[in-house]
């Protein structure tokens, strides 16, 4: 299963929630304690969800016998909320009544087993809730979508199954969901209109079908956006102008079909686009040069044209490290000269094209390239001499092509 990395923007965003729980608010205050008893109805809603588990939870208590403490158990996140009397024959200066309440539920890679269970929309103050990487089946319970202050909501990497609720609609403080690697059916839901808040979701291979929910759109703090392996279809229809802070579009391993969007140009902070096997038709648009941050492209095993126009274009990304045009631009003619940028290129793929001609004289321009297949193409000629002069090379694969005569020396020395 993957495991999700330390610095990717889910688990970045949890840690800042974590730490917000230490900011006082308005007409209450919130600290991180375990040493005050929980809330009664937290703590039943706790003990029903761990009865509904196979497994038992390490270190959390297996029947409440007597007086126990929640905020204590591994995982229970509790903030301490205080509140003014409400009785009228308390003055203003009375103490605050404090009230322990959990906050957070994070227990991932636990091994857990069994169903999520509906006991849990008792935690009425869970802001984020994280249980990847166990083993969870069944649906996920509607009742989960009452709790209107969840920011966080992780259960990737688990077995849930069903379709996906379209409740989720309803949590309009979520900031970031992930749901991938799960069994879900059907399509997603286009219930993304009061998401106001979202700024990440990853719905990562899970067979959703269907199109693209168009209310993704009206997500204007989306960040992340990762719907790769699934088997979505149709055009890609969101507009691109509302997703101004978009970094992160991966769309990879559908079947999407259609032009390359021109509106991507919109979305000026974008550093990673993944559009690699689809059915997507067309030309590169001419405006997504304008993508001055874009680091990572992939647009391979697509049926994409005029590979000429595409380094043209793509040439203005300066600050481009890896291009993956394998399988696309099928049997074209390869220019050898014109191209001037691409200075940044690091990793550079365009395998099995049917590409002709000899070999590009603008490679020679890309001194910090590490890795580069131009394998399975119709490439002739000798390799250059200067082929030998990237110092930072090393992965090679220029195999089965029609080059001829000898090896060059240069490729010999390479420092890499």
């Amino acid at each position: 299963m993957r495991r999700p990395s330390s610095t990717s923007p889910y688990y970045c965003c949890l840690l800042l929630l974590l730490s917000f729980f230490s900011v006082k608010t308005g007409a209450f205050s919130i600290h991180n304690h375990s040493n005050h008893n929980c809330n009664s109805n937290d703590l039943g809603a706790l003990y029903g969800f761990s009865r509904s588990l196979d497994t038992q939870i390490h270190e959390w208590p297996v029947a409440i016998t007597n007086p126990t403490n929640c905020c204590s158990w591994p995982g229970v996140h509790c903030a301490l909320f205080s509140t003014y009397p409400t009785s009228s024959s308390s003055s203003f200066d009375s103490s605050l009544v404090s009230n322990a309440r959990v906050v957070g539920l994070d227990l991932p890679g636990k091994g857990l087993e069994g169903v999520l269970s509906p006991s849990l929309s008792g935690l009425d103050k869970l802001s984020f809730l994280n249980l990847s990487l166990n083993s969870f089946r069944g649906p996920i319970p509607p009742e989960l979508f009452d709790l209107k202050l969840l920011a966080v909501i992780d259960l990737s990497n688990n077995h849930l199954s069903g379709e996906m609720p379209p409740g989720i609609g309803n949590l309009s403080s979520l900031s970031l969901l992930d749901i991938s690697n799960n069994r879900f059916t059907g399509m997603i839901p286009d219930v993304f209109h009061g998401l106001q808040k979202l700024e990440g979701f990853s719905a990562e291979s899970i067979g959703f079908v269907g199109r693209l929910p168009t209310s993704l759109s009206s997500c204007s703090m989306l960040t992340s956006l990762d719907l790769r392996n699934n088997s979505l279809n149709g055009s890609i229809d969101l507009d691109f102008g509302r997703l101004l802070r978009l970094t992160v579009l991966n769309l990879g391993w559908n079947r999407l079909h259609g032009l390359i969007p021109e509106s991507h140009s919109s979305c000026k902070a974008l550093q990673i686009l993944n559009l690699n096997r689809n059915n997507l038709s067309g030309l590169v648009p001419q405006k997504l040069r304008n993508l001055r941050f874009l680091s990572f492209l992939a647009l391979e095993q697509n049926n994409l044209s005029n590979i000429s126009n595409a380094l043209a274009v793509l040439q203005g990304c300066h600050n481009l490290t890896v291009l993956s045009l394998t399988q696309s631009f099928r049997n074209e003619q390869m220019p050898t000269n014109g191209i001037r940028g691409f200075g940044s290129l690091r990793a550079l793929s365009m395998a099995n094209c049917g590409f002709k001609g000899s070999m590009p004289l603008w490679l020679r321009k890309c001194r910090e390239l590490r890795a580069i297949n131009l394998a399975w193409n119709h490439f002739s000629g000798e390799i250059p001499s200067w082929f030998g002069g990237f110092d930072h090379l090393f992965v090679m694969d220029l195999s089965n092509n029609s080059f001829y005569g000898e090896i060059p020396i240069s490729l010999m020395q390479l420092r890499s």
